[in-house]
């Protein structure tokens, strides 16, 4: 296991790899340096790509770095049509939409295809199709239906590539959550076991529901995390059920930007952060936290604050997107990321504020949680081990944002990499599990603990749990 400078950090980091990362030892340094969960974007890439990189990431494992896998799913993502050069769109030119795949860069009116063939039955006279992250914006001003065809006006202009990103804010398709595409790729991700599966563009809780049902009927020995990607506005809306259904969501702030406007960004985030922290699931926040690194070796000041700032607002994870999948900078993205946690998580240190008491249907868990919380008040070189026999005994504990790490103790090898996405937890695998090899397993990754603070949700009889102090390192 590695001990590491940045291995003690409680926010967990996300880093996406792509043509930048894909190499063994690019991965190894990305793990050195900090990255707890590798993200695999199958919006691109195939499956040779993606086969090479998982058997990249498991000879890191090898080595003792504990990464876990994300697998994250494209979704009912619309998109241009496959057109052979991007196409410039000026200012109050007028653009023809084709639902029925055609495309001609060269007529009086532009024609760009667009890979939903309904699209033209939901548009009306003033619909604004956004395209490229906003970056093109065009509204409707007329549909015929028997060309398939939405005759647009541009009204913020630039170009226009092939399978860009289109958004509509305001309408609702009646398509499935998960497409074709999506359905392959979670096979292929479960049978390559893939620790977590980020499903995007989830609207309600029905979507996360028909995932699970998929899961379900392939029959895979190791069920994922199932991670809700909020990119809608209706699903900020519905955040309460999808909770209740996801093991965490991720403020995907790209697309949800797009969809419910860029102002409403910062109140959504809190929103949705305060929420996932309530409910005791995860919650990442992504896109854009350090982005001018791309091409930059040091991160803009807004940048630093925002990802200081996810911190403070309860995340319990960060991710990076562009700037470790094709970045000119990957391995020092994340540990200018690392650094930024680490400072966050130093000042919150220092605040006095007792953990705040979480009400939920679990009361004789809760009262052995919310006491290893306060260990850390009293004891304050210690360490909380837990004995992981599934997630929920690492997110009673885990919720309290204790300020001792966690030590998550298992034998079970499909949970302990799921483990490395939950804050402040540091998986430790013991094979044949009991109380004597967790505590010398415990001692070996934290050689300098005086005070273990175990717990154990898993009694005999009456007994519900236990919570206990073990003292280690202790002079005089």
């Amino acid at each position: 296991m590695d001990n590491g400078k940045y291995k003690m950090k409680k926010t967990k980091i996300v880093a996406t790899l792509g043509p930048a990362t894909a190499g063994s030892s690019k991965i190894l340094q990305l793990a050195k340096n900090g990255v707890n969960v590798f993200r695999l974007n199958f919006s691109h890439g195939n499956y040779a790509f993606f086969g090479g990189i998982i058997a990249s990431i498991k000879k890191v494992r090898a080595l003792g770095h504990t990464a876990a896998i994300m697998q994250d799913l494209q979704g009912p993502k619309i998109r241009v049509g496959k057109i052979p050069a991007p196409v410039t769109l000026k200012k109050n030119e007028k653009v023809i939409i084709s639902c029925a795949g055609k495309f001609n860069a060269g007529a009086d009116i532009k024609i760009i295809p667009i890979d939903v063939p309904i699209l033209y039955k939901y548009v009306k006279k003033g619909s604004e199709i956004l395209i490229n992250d906003g970056m093109v914006q065009i509204k409707v001003v007329s549909v015929d239906i028997e060309k398939k065809e939405i005759l647009c006006c541009v009204t913020a202009g630039g170009d226009v590539a092939g399978r860009k990103g289109v958004n509509l804010p305001g309408i609702i398709l009646p398509i499935s959550s998960m497409s074709k595409k999506d359905r392959q790729d979670l096979e292929f991700g479960l049978k390559n076991s893939v620790d977590i599966v980020c499903l995007s563009f989830v609207r309600r809780a029905a979507d996360l529901v028909e995932m699970k049902k998929i899961i379900k009927k392939l029959n895979t020995k190791n069920t994922p995390l199932i991670i809700a990607k909020i990119e809608k506005p209706e699903a900020v809306k519905d955040i309460k059920a999808i909770l209740a259904e996801a093991d965490g969501i991720m403020v995907a702030r790209g697309d949800l930007a797009v969809e419910a406007g860029y102002a409403n960004i910062p109140e959504y985030q809190k929103k949705l952060i305060k929420a996932a922290n309530s409910a005791g699931k995860i919650v990442i926040v992504a896109t854009q936290m350090l982005e001018s690194m791309i091409n930059n070796p040091y991160p803009g000041r807004a940048e630093i604050t925002d990802v200081y700032n996810a911190v403070v607002d309860g995340a319990d994870a960060v991710m990076l997107s562009g700037e470790t999948s094709m970045g000119r900078y990957p391995e020092k993205s994340v540990t200018v990321m690392s650094d930024i946690l680490q400072k966050a998580e130093e000042n919150i240190e220092k605040s006095d504020s007792m953990p705040v008491f979480i009400e939920t249907d679990h009361d004789c868990e809760n009262v052995i949680s919310y006491g290893a919380a306060l260990s850390g008040r009293v004891l304050k070189n210690s360490v909380i081990s837990v004995c992981a026999c599934g997630l929920n005994d690492i997110r009673y504990v885990s919720d309290y944002r204790p300020k001792n790490m966690i030590a998550a103790v298992t034998d079970d090898k499909n949970l302990f990499y799921k483990l490395a996405m939950y804050h402040g937890v540091v998986p430790v695998y013991v094979k044949g599990n009991t109380p004597v090899k967790a505590a010398a397993a415990v001692k070996k990754c934290f050689p300098k603990v005086q005070n273990i603070v175990f717990v154990n949700f898993h009694g005999t009889g009456g007994e519900k749990g236990r919570l206990s102090v073990f003292q280690v390192n202790k002079k005089g």
